[in-house]
């Protein structure tokens, strides 16, 4: 496979690991990009207290940003409240490589923050075609062999979201979604077997597929708060392509954030991947870190 190198697991079998996993010092990147956001935040004179920082919904619970404000990360999407009860998204650079967007509607239900359950849906449109297409190369950067006769392809992907609040500062959130993604022309795909976007693109090779999850994320101390979640993908791949019927994809991330003011955070993350692919299961991690300014 393109772009990979092979390393063996435990069980003895063959794992492919890509090689930006393994060249990328990722210490270095971490301490980079928590020092960053520490100088980005140097622009105001007090560090971020519980007093002078509004909490904001996180991207999984089931409440919506205040109508006009917003937030953008380096990895995070842009999300924007644009009226009260809906939230638009979008994921600012890697819509260079995946045109994508998503609106959050409120349902029904009290603010999760008093201990009421609170109800949402996200729907996320994507052009996966556009994605292919630029990975289907020779050399750095080509997943897909070169000669890869890509179909047209759109994605639509909804997700039903409820929560509730736990005490005085923590949320627990609960979805379930499914993704489909018909073709529109003819055209064979492998199978994009990598860690991380195997998941995320396994309905191109499905009638549906989807995913149920949960999340727990509140404040630690002052300005720092928290974010864990579990996610379980099933993963039925049936077109002419390939068929295999038992895929699935376990996902857990941590994820810490400093506030440093009102304006700016930053954050590193552990995330946890555990897959069934027709080769075989594989385990992966991959440490990340985000800078994220708020408006």
């Amino acid at each position: 496979m393109n772009g990979a190198r092979c390393t063996t697991t435990g069980d003895g079998l063959p794992r492919l690991a890509p090689r930006f996993l393994v060249l990328v010092p990722w210490s270095r990147v971490l301490v980079a990009l928590f020092s960053l956001g520490i100088r980005l935040g140097m622009g105001e004179t007090a560090i971020a207290s519980p007093e002078n920082i509004a909490p904001r919904p996180s991207p999984d619970s089931a409440r919506t940003l205040a109508p006009d404000t917003g937030e953008v990360g380096l990895i995070s999407p842009l999300r924007y409240g644009a009226y009260e009860g809906i939230e638009l998204s979008t994921r600012v650079f890697g819509a260079l490589l995946l045109p994508q967007a998503s609106a959050k509607f409120h349902l029904f239900g009290g603010d999760p923050r008093a201990q009421r359950w609170s109800f949402a849906s996200r729907n996320t449109l994507s052009y996966p075609t556009w994605f292919f297409e630029r990975i289907a190369k020779e050399g750095a950067g080509g997943l897909l062999p070169a000669n890869t006769d890509v179909p047209l392809i759109v994605s639509l992907r909804s997700e039903l979201m409820t929560g509730r609040g736990m005490g005085a500062s923590h949320e627990l959130s609960l979805s379930i979604a499914a993704e489909l993604a018909p073709r529109f022309t003819d055209g064979r795909l492998p199978l994009l077997d990598f860690p991380l976007l195997y998941p995320r693109f396994a309905a191109s090779h499905s009638t549906a597929t989807a995913d149920i999850g949960g999340a727990v994320f509140g404040s630690v101390w002052g300005p720092i708060r928290y974010h864990t979640d579990l996610r379980y993908y099933y993963l039925p791949l049936d077109t002419a392509d390939i068929a295999f019927d038992g895929g699935y994809a376990i996902e857990q991330s941590t994820t810490l954030t400093w506030d440093i003011n009102s304006t700016w955070s930053t954050s590193v993350s552990y995330l946890w991947t555990h897959a069934l692919y027709p080769i075989g299961t594989r385990t992966h991690s991959l440490p990340y870190a985000d800078v994220i300014y708020r408006f």
